[in-house]
């Protein structure tokens, strides 16, 4: 256990392992990293960093943005400035490569750039919970005869497996509210459309009715598989993914206002994801002019109670977007409707 808390899961410790002595040979290209390589690191720089937060609290310290963070991260994984800086590089540019592919990914890369708050990062993965209760709860208003195990199993292979079309539209009436619908609608349909394009170029490549050496199939057989693919459907996986990536546009459109507010201070506030308690109170008049002055200075004194003159952009929106700290726990307020 090192000053941040426990040590790296295993996984992620053996990839550190195997790539630290090439570090040096791989920092005039980019490392390659696969999705589930990377989103691993990434839990463990947001876990790290949730720990090293307590700990500079604790000592009266300002707390550093995500950004900063990665690097003591590194710092505390390598505490060699060229590897440091090496895989810094390494993580944003796979960050930047798989950002369209995964909300995880997105959303921190998003918080790298102060463009929503961390919260999210945690409040993305209470989404995807959510969205796997909501299928529990779909399947058993629709399979009362199923027992708990078998309901379970039923659960298991939906999650593995598909959507049709009744069963994510009935989800989507029952988690969204009607102006939102469509939108999630359409981007679901978008998601099949790829979807259905790969699978008929899979379908061209492989005639295996016509391969040597294979049964072929009846026409009652090719009937019933032309009719399942047919069937309109959506992997669980990505319905999960369209979830997840219209729960973080919305927020960082509520965040957009606040964001630019910060830019406008000039110099490198937003970049740099902290401003001063001064350039704080602006923005505060600027997005909340009905916000009190007292109210603005106990909003410092949570914020910064050390006199540090220094809050987190992060930590800025949680405190002037209009509710959107009491978002945290809106998943859970679903989840229990169920």
């Amino acid at each position: 256990s090192g000053q941040f808390g426990p040590s790296t899961p295993s996984s992620v410790s053996k990839h550190l392992a195997r790539t630290t002595i090439s570090s040096e040979k791989t920092r005039g290209g980019t490392r390659k990293w696969t999705l589930k390589q990377l989103k691993e690191v990434i839990d463990d720089v947001c876990g790290a960093k949730a720990r090293n937060d307590a700990r500079r609290s604790k000592h009266r310290q300002a707390k550093e943005t995500m950004r900063q963070h990665l690097y003591t991260y590194l710092n505390h994984k390598f505490g060699v400035k060229s590897v440091i800086n090496d895989w810094a590089d390494s993580i944003i540019a796979a960050t930047d490569k798989f950002q369209d592919e995964d909300c995880d990914v997105a959303a921190f890369g998003r918080a790298l750039r102060n463009m929503v708050d961390e919260e999210y990062l945690v409040r993305g993965k209470a989404i995807a919970t959510t969205v796997r209760d909501m299928l529990r709860a779909y399947l058993a208003s629709k399979h009362p005869q199923l027992n708990d195990q078998q309901l379970a199993q039923r659960h298991r292979e939906k999650m593995d497996g598909d959507l049709f079309d009744d069963e994510w539209l009935d989800m989507v009436r029952f988690m969204y509210a009607p102006e939102e619908q469509p939108g999630i609608v359409d981007a679901v349909r978008a998601r099949m459309d790829e979807i259905r394009g790969d699978e008929t170029e899979s379908r061209e490549a492989s005639l295996e009715d016509n391969a040597p050496g294979t049964r072929r199939r009846t026409k009652a057989e090719i009937d019933a598989a032309r009719r399942r693919r047919e069937r309109k459907r959506v992997p669980f996986s990505q319905f999960v993914q369209v979830c997840l990536f219209h729960g973080l546009d919305a927020r960082e459109d509520v965040i957009a206002p606040f964001s630019e507010a910060v830019a406008r201070l000039g110099g490198d506030s937003l970049s740099s994801g902290t401003v001063t308690e001064a350039q704080f109170v602006t923005v505060a008049r600027r997005t909340r002019p009905e916000l009190s002055e007292r109210d603005v200075e106990q909003m410092l004194l949570k914020l910064d109670p050390w006199n540090n003159d220094g809050v987190t952009v992060s930590d800025l929106y949680l405190a002037l977007v209009p509710g959107l700290a009491d978002e945290d726990g809106a998943a859970d307020a679903v989840t229990a409707e169920l």
